[in-house]
Order: structure tokens, then C-alpha cells, then sequence
């Protein structure tokens, strides 16, 4: 007899706060009912993240996923700024990312920045042309 417990997708996520300060608890209910909470402090959010980030970036590569059904600016997390920064070498550039005192920090090819950018200054350029001042 296994001593391993049936995996089970999860059905909803909800947190809520507790007595501490900066703690919540995270509660996962799994397709059966079943509720298993956690409490979540900035050092277990920062154990949380990364990889389900890397989870993400891997999943969106598969092209047989509907992420485009769950992404975009309604689902999207609200950033306070961002910076670009040089990234590990000199054909990278790093995306940061503050959402508070949260930083999330991208590894993004120079090239691939550069000409987005070229594409939204463009875009811009172009709605402001027909606008009225």
C-alpha cells in the first residue's frame, strides 16, 4: 500500500489577512472541497513566485494552451514603475518590475527591447497625430 496522497487539481485560490502583519493566509480548495491553508509571509511569497513565474514562461511556450484566455490587462498585476537595466551581458537587458516594495527582475534580449520600444514610440506617434490638443 502507497503512503502517497491522490493529486488533485486546484478549484479556487483565496487569501485572508491574520493577527500578524505581514502574514496572510493562502487557502487552496482542490476539485473535491478539500481546503488546505497556508500562511504566506514575504519570504514564502518570494518561495512561491519564481516558480510558478518559470511555470508560466514554460506553459506559454505550449502552443495547445488557451493562456490567452486567462492573460492580458484584465488579469494583469498592477506595477508602481518599472526600470530597464543592463542585463548579465551586453546583448541582454534587464526588465524590473516594483510592484511595492516587490521587484520582479526580466532577462529579455537587448534586441527584442529595442525594437518593441521602436514599435510602441511608433504606435504612440501615430494616436497622436489624430488627437486634438
Amino acid at each position: 500500500m502507497s503512503n502517497e496522497k491522490p493529486l488533485r487539481p486546484i478549484a479556487s485560490v483565496r487569501t485572508y489577512p491574520t493577527d500578524a502583519s505581514n502574514v496572510i493566509c493562502l487557502a487552496l480548495t482542490d476539485t473535491n472541497g478539500a481546503e488546505t491553508e497556508f500562511i504566506i509571509n514575504p519570504e514564502g511569497l518570494n518561495a512561491l513566485i519564481y516558480p510558478v513565474l518559470g511555470l508560466a514562461s514554460k506553459w506559454a511556450k505550449e502552443p495547445d494552451l488557451k493562456v490567452q484566455t486567462w492573460s492580458g490587462p484584465k488579469n494583469a498585476l498592477p506595477a508602481q514603475h518599472i526600470e530597464l537595466a543592463i542585463g548579465r551581458t551586453a546583448t541582454e537587458c534587464a526588465l524590473r518590475v516594483f510592484m511595492g516594495e516587490v521587484e520582479l527582475t526580466f532577462i529579455l534580449p537587448l534586441d527584442t527591447v529595442l525594437k518593441t520600444a521602436a514599435k510602441f514610440v511608433q504606435h504612440l506617434d501615430k494616436d497622436s497625430g489624430s488627437s486634438i490638443h
